[in-house]
């Protein structure tokens, strides 16, 4: 007599027990494997989106700066608050923008981090007197750590051709 029992159920062609296999141990290693790739793709992405924000910063403070060179060269004084000079910035929701005259002929621009793990930044711009012009040199200094205070005033140059010196613990940004 030949035997009548039914072959085993199957979904889709594939044996009930391969699925009982997937479904208890097989998620347990497609989570282990998910659990690997994230843990190698997140810091890198979280690396970019600091990236993202600091360069949101140098981009803005760059701006206000040559803002500053303007608002000086026109009124032969420097802004007293970034809304003085008339700029349309993007709303930051990682920095918070300061202007600090020092004096008549310098001024400090400040950038620095509403949260923690972002470097700072303090812009400088200085008006040197030629003759009877005032030309302008200017610098951003970066804090060498994440830091939510900015970098101290750098020193002014004595002429154009001398470098602005960033302060201990900032390093200048290439213009």
């Amino acid at each position: 007599m030949l035997d009548q029992s039914p072959p085993p159920r199957t979904q889709t062609g594939i044996p009930v027990f391969i699925w009982i296999l997937i479904g208890v141990g097989g998620l347990g290693l497609i989570g282990f494997f998910l659990a690997i790739i994230a843990a190698i793709a997140l810091p890198s992405f979280l690396t970019q989106a600091t990236k993202a924000r600091q360069a949101e910063a140098e981009s803005s403070l760059g701006a206000i700066i040559r803002g500053e060179q303007a608002h000086f060269l026109e009124h032969n004084r420097f802004a007293p608050s970034v809304s003085a000079l008339n700029l349309s910035l993007p709303a930051s929701t990682s920095y918070q923008y300061a202007l600090q005259p020092q004096g008549k002929t310098a001024i400090r621009i400040t950038a620095t981090p509403l949260k923690a793990g972002l470097k700072s930044y303090t812009g400088a711009v200085f008006a040197i007197a030629q003759g009877n012009e005032a030309l302008m040199t200017t610098q951003i200094c970066e804090s060498v750590e994440p830091s939510q205070v900015a970098p101290a005033m750098p020193t002014a140059p004595r002429t154009l051709e001398a470098a602005i010196a960033c302060p201990p613990g900032s390093q200048p940004l290439p213009q």
